[in-house]
């Protein structure tokens, strides 16, 4: 719903938590224009300028607006690297989405139903690359930045003026599904435009589900001007479910944002005003009025669609000026009856008053009861009853006693008694009205009130000051696709207006996107033959113990192969055309892997080189303590192997000028390294006596700027070929610079700028074919670590935790505000906890304590919002961290 732009600015300084959320666009958004106040600036006038050419426009736009798009697939060869198949399947489920063609739209509640729109926009791969080249719209890239998936993993953009960009990853920062900048957002700042999500958040087959399926839908929405219906595009405060908030378009209600579907889609959490004073109190009423009450009704009943209250079966007026007071009830009752026993009428159910009232559209009410008061001439009825037509008025309403003035008597079968046959005062009656016959209620209501027992048939039964109470409050619309309460199925027509506005608009270059010139040349216009199929593959695993197999599988680009053709140097078989053979390798050595994919269009080839390494009885021995100070770069080449994920200067390299004690040791570089990027070193294989105790390394290590740094070195371990890679040690930034800041590459000058670090070895590895390696995950901007002295013996004298040696837990698990922090210490230690924000911010910090060894708890109390939160034990200087959610 439209509100002002100037109360919605005053709105964007609030303070803003982190709540659970799966889509990060406010965040992103709230940060740039927080750290951008002229961006913002025009932002706002942008909106002043749309808003206004909204109101101006009228009819629906028949334009067929389509949208080129390319999909880069970052992935390093897991289940994230997603079929063709799963690709098109999201696209034609957002086309789908687009075009109302969606099945589920039978589900959209009926006050929405007339709002619920299409849109004539179709989103189509392209078939021409931004270099005239023939593509599949499927751009596949090994990154470790798929770890990760931020504005810096939005790599190989194709001309935003020309497609769409989607980038899919394993996972995002800050665990969101997707998130996409407002074209406004991203017009200056061309890395903020495209959308980045999930791998399995793309269609409904594979790695996807139906239930991830709408997630694309939501973030083209973002990517098209829309915001989440609790937050506008001003007002970036606002996070889901935390308070109402608004989007800036006239027809979506305002809303306090749901992340799951609630049971009853009627519930109202933002505008909801209370039913007080609404007494209906027959003014208008004449003796000459009818039957039905002339009066005005309460404004306090503005949201309902209400009939006046009414006689049937009864006298053709009321029978006093003023009062809904009608003759003609049965009789029943002897004058003078002092007791219910005396009366012998019976319920006339062609003979009540009649009051019907429904919410408005798009609204839905509580009541908690209905009230009124009553009385009756000398010779009117003496019992009365109320029903409803929740039940089709089959039976009378339950009134407790305590709810009636004195003067009646609930009586079995819920009817009401006059007991005094000589009263004629007003008494007050209540109905207490719950469950879900009237709990966010839509539906048309009727309630009837019965008298009979009349002494005669002139006597009147006389009602007056009736009201409900209870609330009334206007239904979210919690199916909207910007919701994400996973039942999403409809745009409504002032959310279609503003993505039509946002694609004739040269914000962005949305404006150009489906120009014809544009649509020519990403080749969407009519159907091509397929490109020849790009020759790619990868393999399980590079490096194998002999006699183990290896599975390879064909990542081919730009179409598919309907035929494909292997030769494995060294392998059995020594070649196949199946699409995923399974190769044995027995002897050792370094082998090449070739690949031929064929479909009608033609065929192509790839070959690999020393892609296969097959290691035999070659493991180090190691069973006298074992020292390799890297002072051999030919054993360092055929022992120790490399990997770089992203072919990139970032990573590990042998320096034959630096080291400890001489020349030689292994070196990774930082300073051109972007977030998170992941480099490995990993060793040869050792033969370790039982009674090796450790891996011990000495290592240097400088940040530009340690006080912002985040990096951190990993050490895994491995018992054998066939065992997976088991985290060991974490060096977080705090833990891993020995020496002070550097503005220029950092290289160790002397011993004393080496430290040394000591790793137990449990008894589960101490095997014949022990692994171990490094693996620096990178900050940005950082400088460089440098590793020597291996050493794989004795431990060295200082003492470093396994994190399973800490066994750190939070409860109560789900966790709130309280919480209890447990850790088990080996041996006496300072210890100090943290806990931080998902923005880094520090929102707790114990004071440093000597701890002795044994089991240990901290007590934490947070006055933070709900959201998710790093906990942090730091013992001995060194970093042990959990991720935990506080509900």
């Amino acid at each position: 719903m439209k509100q002002t732009i100037l109360f919605l600015i005053t709105l964007c300084s609030g303070t803003v938590g982190f709540s659970q959320m799966t889509c990060g666009t406010d965040h992103l958004i709230r940060d740039y224009y927080t750290n951008n106040p002229k961006a913002y600036a025009e932002f706002v006038q942008n909106e002043i300028e749309l808003q206004n050419s909204l109101g101006q426009k009228s009819g629906e736009d028949t334009t067929l607006y389509i949208i080129p798009v390319v999909f880069h697939v970052l992935h390093m060869n897991g289940p994230e690297n997603i079929s063709d198949e799963q690709i098109i399947d999201g696209i034609n489920i957002l086309n789908r989405d687009m075009k109302k063609l969606n099945a589920d739209t039978a589900s959209i509640l009926p006050e929405f139903r007339h709002l619920a729109s299409k849109l004539n926009i179709e989103f189509r791969l392209a078939t021409i690359d931004p270099y005239g080249n023939c593509t599949n719209g499927i751009d596949r890239i090994y990154t470790s930045r798929t770890n990760y998936g931020d504005d810096s993993a939005k790599i190989n953009p194709w001309p935003r003026d020309k497609y769409l960009n989607i980038w899919t990853a394993k996972s995002l920062l800050q665990g969101w599904a997707g998130y996409a900048y407002y074209p406004s957002a991203s017009d200056a700042v061309e890395v903020h435009d495209g959308l980045m999500i999930l791998a399995d958040y793309i269609g409904s087959t594979g790695t996807s589900s139906v239930l991830n399926s709408r997630a694309l839908t939501h973030e083209i929405g973002h990517w098209l001007d829309l915001g989440h219906p609790w937050n506008t595009t001003i007002n970036i405060s606002i996070n889901v479910g935390l308070a109402c908030g608004d989007d800036l378009v006239n027809d979506t209600p305002i809303t306090k944002g749901h992340t799951s579907c609630p049971s009853n889609l009627r519930i109202p959490d933002c505008t909801i005003d209370t039913l007080a004073q609404n007494y209906l109190t027959f003014d208008g009423i004449t003796i000459s009025s009818g039957t039905q009450d002339p009066s005005a009704i309460p404004a306090e009943l503005a949201n309902f669609n209400v009939t006046s209250f009414q006689a049937i079966g009864v006298s053709e007026n009321s029978g006093q000026d003023g009062a809904f007071s009608f003759s003609g009830w049965d009789t029943g009752a002897p004058d003078g009856a002092v007791n219910y026993s005396d009366l012998t009428g019976n319920l006339n159910p062609a003979k009540y008053y009649e009051w019907s009232f429904v919410p408005d559209t798009g609204y839905t009410t509580t009541l908690t009861g209905i009230s009124f008061r009553v009385k009756r001439t000398p010779s009117g009825p003496r019992t009365l009853s109320v029903r409803s037509s929740t039940n089709s008025f089959g039976s009378n309403m339950n009134v407790p006693q305590s709810q009636i003035e004195p003067g009646i008597t609930a009586q079995s079968g819920n009817v009401l008694f006059i007991d005094d046959d000589t009263a004629t005062e007003y008494l007050t009656v209540h109905v207490p009205l719950s469950g879900s016959n009237y709990t966010h209620r839509y539906l048309p209501l009727t309630f009837r009130f019965y008298g009979w027992n009349s002494e005669d048939s002139t006597g009147e039964f006389t009602i007056d000051s009736v009201s409900l109470s209870g609330t009334t409050g206007v239904t979210e619309n919690i199916q909207n696709y910007m919701e994400y309460s996973y039942c999403t199925n409809m745009w409504t027509a002032g959310q279609c207006a503003r993505m039509y506005a946002a694609l004739n608009s040269p914000l962005s270059g949305r404006n150009n996107l489906w120009s014809p010139s544009n649509l020519a040349a990403t080749g969407v216009l009519t159907p091509s033959a397929p490109c020849v199929p790009q020759a790619d593959f990868y393999a399980s695993t590079n490096r194998v113990c002999s006699g183990n197999s290896v599975t390879f599988t064909m990542n081919e680009a730009n179409a598919s192969a309907t035929s494909q053709s292997w030769t494995f140097e060294g392998g059995s078989p020594a070649s196949s055309t199946t699409a995923a053979p399974v190769v044995l390798y027995t002897n050792p050595g370094v082998y090449e892997v070739s690949l031929t994919t064929t479909n009608a269009s033609g065929s192509s080839s790839i070959t690999r080189s020393d892609f296969i390494t097959v290691d035999g009885n070659n493991a180090v021995n190691a069973q006298q303590p074992f020292y390799d100070d890297f002072s051999d770069v030919v054993d360092f080449n055929q022992n120790w192997k490399i990997n770089n994920p992203d072919s990139n200067d970032t990573k590990w390299v042998y320096d034959a000028n630096v080291g400890y004690d001489g020349p030689g040791s292994v070196c990774v570089n930082g300073q051109d390294a972007f977030y998170l990027e992941m480099d490995e070193l990993v060793s040869p294989y050792y033969s370790l006596s039982p009674n090796t105790q450790a891996l011990n390394f000495k290592w240097a290590a400088a940040s530009m700027d340690s006080s912002s740094m985040d990096d951190k070195l990993v050490v895994f371990f491995k018992k054998n070929c066939d065992s997976p890679w088991n985290t060991v040690r974490t060096y977080y930034s705090n833990s891993l610079y020995n020496n002070p800041d550097e503005s220029t590459p950092f290289v160790p000058d002397g011993q004393t700028v080496w430290g040394d670090k000591s790793i137990t070895i449990s008894s589960f590895y101490r095997t014949d074919e022990f692994q171990f390696k490094f693996v620096y995950y990178s900050d940005y901007p950082t400088n460089r670590l440098y590793i020597d002295h291996i050493n794989i013996g004795d431990p060295l004298s200082i003492y470093e935790y396994e994190i399973s040696d800490l066994d750190l837990n939070v409860f109560p698990v789900p966790t709130s505000s309280d919480f209890k922090v447990t850790y088990s210490l080996p041996i006496a230690a300072l210890v100090q906890v943290k806990v931080m924000d998902i923005s880094g911010k520090l929102v707790y910090a114990s004071t440093p304590q000597l701890m002795d060894a044994g089991q240990q708890e901290t007590g934490i109390t947070l006055t933070s919002e709900k959201g998710m939160y790093f906990i942090l034990v730091e013992v001995n200087g060194q970093n042990f961290m959990l991720r935990q959610l506080l509900d």
